[in-house]
């Protein structure tokens, strides 16, 4: 993953080549390019200092606006964090939550801890979904109980017993870590993230909740 500003070019490239960066260079095999769109707060731009450079909020260590005490941000500040993922947000959020409720009660607010400090790269990267898409584990960007538990990527087996079922199937990737038996990734990552997302609310935040309802203003 490449953060530095830099020219890159537009169109795909299915023979080896280089990027120049700086004064590094980049060797890749191929060349797909796909560049994050920013923080969604265009309709922000009018409000004086609320952004940086970027278009992200510019916050204080208690993810509070410094221009406008009011706001705070989640996964759209420039808070000191290396990527925008789960691990990530759910610990801004929980910060967040916090500090609005110290506010409003005339509390001192909490500086938010980066979640998942360990975790500098996403742990999960995917082009494309389903069985025609094709990703991949950074194991060394997961904690190290599902390292364990995964075997560092060979599909569970043998250090995770309720996969044994799983690798029983003679490698049909049925393992949500990638194929049995094999490496985590391929075809078999993207088909496990697709039925895996949607359980990911259920059993690490207990549902999916209700939908809010509007409330009448005081």
């Amino acid at each position: 993953m490449v953060t530095a500003t830099f020219d890159a070019p537009k169109q795909p490239a299915l023979e080896p080549g280089t990027i120049t960066i700086g004064e590094n260079q980049i060797d890749y095999d191929v060349y797909f390019p796909a560049f994050a769109q920013g923080p969604n707060t265009q309709f922000l731009q009018d409000v004086p200092d609320l952004l940086d450079s970027k278009g992200q909020i510019d916050v204080n260590e208690f993810l509070q606006s410094k221009a406008c005490p009011e706001i705070f941000a989640v996964g759209v500040s420039n808070a000191p964090e290396p990527f925008v993922g789960m691990p990530k947000l759910e610990a801004q959020w929980t910060s967040v939550a916090g500090n609005v409720v110290a506010m409003l009660a005339n509390q001192p607010l909490k500086q938010h801890k980066e979640g998942a400090s360990f975790m500098k790269l996403p742990p999960v990267v995917l082009l494309g979904h389903g069985p025609k898409g094709y990703g991949f584990l950074d194991f060394a960007n997961l904690p190290l109980p599902l390292k364990v538990c995964c075997c560092n990527g060979l599909g569970g087996w043998p250090c995770c017993p309720p996969c044994w079922p799983c690798c029983a199937c003679c490698g049909c990737g049925a393992c949500p870590c990638g194929y049995c038996c094999g490496p985590a990734e391929g075809a078999g990552m993207t088909k496990a993230i697709c039925t895996m997302s949607p359980k990911f609310a259920g059993f690490h935040f207990g549902g999916m909740g209700e939908v809010p309802q509007q409330q009448a203003m005081s």
